[in-house]
């Protein structure tokens, strides 16, 4: 059956994917984004869907949909606590619109789907670290699915979405020396993007409600593997720096997939070589036969 759906963050990396994914299944959707790093290009492929509405609009000032809605996703993560170096002051993340987005689907009687981030800022998602992670508290429980998504790569991504990946491609794709810093034995992981869409909508039609449920890919490539396959796929001949730099403390946390694999029948299947594969042909796209790696980035950043 056809249903109404809103997703926040609509012209974002996810946010696109999500939207393309509900339309293909036949449903309606209002895509919210106020472009302050979604881009419009990320809804050129179904912009003029007939089932496909877009508005600009800020969620922390309201959602501006009217009409019957049958289910919300909200996909704008909170960023990390800042420390400023200057006076050691933790600044608080940037507002996401939780609260506003909680409380729209709860006078709408509809499901909320929230994605809260990875990392140890958030390992409580509701919990004072959370910072603006708020919810309605007159929101049922019975209705809100909580995504805890992990490293996630594909087409239309941005280098804050995987640094490592967009990196290395545009290296590849423009034919410069392909560099790293390291020796190439650091290890993270990384789910394309359609496995990551694909298990959010496992979780919100299932009944795990008010549960964190991890998504993401817990294979632990090395930097070579990811490195070693781009070549592959873009057929590069580039040369390979490795650059000294300093050891990497970060923790890279890898998801638990327990509650997804038991409860929802979810774990990716793409493979590496291939989700790279798909990700290189986009990024030749963007690029374009005979544009340079800085004339490409300015371009997409302007788009």
């Amino acid at each position: 059956m056809r249903s109404r759906y809103v997703v926040t963050g609509a012209a974002g990396f996810l946010g696109s994917h999500l939207c393309e994914a509900l339309l293909r299944r036949g449903h309606e959707v209002v895509g919210i984004d106020d472009l302050s790093t979604g881009r419009r290009c990320n809804l050129s492929a179904f912009s003029r869907h007939p089932a496909f509405t877009f508005r600009v609009a800020d969620v922390n000032d309201g959602i501006p949909v009217h009409g019957p809605v049958d289910g919300v996703f909200h996909l704008i993560t909170p960023s990390p606590a800042i420390t400023r170096s200057d006076d050691d002051e933790r600044l608080p993340p940037t507002a996401t619109g939780t609260l506003q987005v909680s409380e729209f689907a709860r006078r709408r009687r509809t499901r909320l789907l929230l994605v809260v981030a990875t990392g140890e800022e958030y390992d409580d998602p509701f919990g004072s670290s959370a910072g603006e992670v708020q919810i309605d508290p007159l929101m049922p429980r019975s209705e809100l699915r909580i995504a805890r998504l992990f490293n996630a790569y594909g087409p239309r991504m941005e280098p804050e979405d995987e640094s490592l990946v967009m990196h290395l491609l545009l290296q590849a794709l423009t034919g410069q020396p392909m560099s790293m810093r390291g020796d190439g034995t650091s290890t993270r992981s990384c789910c394309f993007v359609s496995d990551l869409i694909g298990g959010m909508m496992r979780l919100f039609h299932s009944s795990l409600a008010d549960v964190q449920v991890d998504l993401g890919d817990p294979a632990a490539h090395t930097e070579q593997e990811i490195l070693d396959t781009i070549r592959a796929v873009t057929h590069a001949d580039a040369p390979v720096e490795f650059r000294a730099g300093a050891v990497d403390t970060t923790r890279r946390s890898r998801p638990n997939l327990s509650i997804a694999t038991e409860h929802l029948g979810w774990a990716p299947h793409v493979p590496l070589v291939a989700g790279l594969e798909s990700t290189a042909l986009w990024m030749q796209g963007e690029l374009g036969p005979t544009v340079g790696h800085a004339m490409a980035v300015q371009e997409r950043r302007s788009a």
